[in-house]
């Protein structure tokens, strides 16, 4: 199995991300502030949710391919 990465990509995304919120909360701008953290809370459970599904998805396919396999080797 490969290891779990995040890409250069995302941790540069990632770093935007954070220094954006950074100066809304020294700008004291709540109300953006609010909205980013709302917009963030919707993406990560809408990600969290995206993850489970792909695993119950693998899962599924998994098990008639491996008991195929198994088929094969036994005969």
């Amino acid at each position: 199995m490969r290891p779990f990465e995040i890409s250069p990509e995302i941790k540069l995304r990632q770093e935007a991300v954070h220094r954006a919120l950074l100066e809304l909360y020294e700008d004291k701008d709540w109300f953006s502030l609010l909205a980013h953290a709302e917009l963030l809370n919707e993406l990560w459970c809408q990600q969290r949710e995206m993850c489970r599904w792909l695993a119950k998805e693998a899962a599924e396919n998994l098990g008639p391919a491996l008991k195929a396999k198994v088929t094969d080797l036994t005969g």
